[in-house]
């Protein structure tokens, strides 16, 4: 739990649009940020469902990304899945748009992913 806590004081949640006229706001993670998602420009700019820049960060930084690849809108929220910990920015997506989202530090051996919320 203290591990939890010192984490949640450094991460920061970003919620952004991907692709043209992209445009991104950034916030400590306990207040929420309006965003407003956009398509992307093509289908292998971001795979379906979620994916992460770096994939393995091992503490470091990284980026998450959603695509929804269903034909129906859906509200997503970013999970440290082992701390059960929610992002408390959730970004509603129309069919093929992408959001984004921030993570400060990571825990090494937590995984993360993306959740209906």
């Amino acid at each position: 739990m203290k591990t939890k806590l010192a984490a949640m004081a450094a991460v920061i949640a970003a919620l952004g649009v991907m692709g043209a006229d992209s445009a991104s706001a950034s916030t400590l993670h306990g207040a929420a940020v309006a965003a407003t998602p956009a398509k992307a420009a093509a289908l292998t700019d971001y795979p379906c469902w979620t994916s992460f820049d770096p994939s393995n960060p091992d503490g470091a930084g990284m980026w998450q990304f959603y695509r929804n690849c269903t034909n129906r809108d859906v509200t997503v929220c970013a999970q440290d899945v082992e701390d059960n910990y929610l992002q408390p920015e959730h970004i509603s997506l129309e069919p093929g748009w992408v959001g984004k989202w921030y993570w400060e530090r990571t825990t090494p051996g937590h995984h993360y992913t993306t959740v209906y919320c």
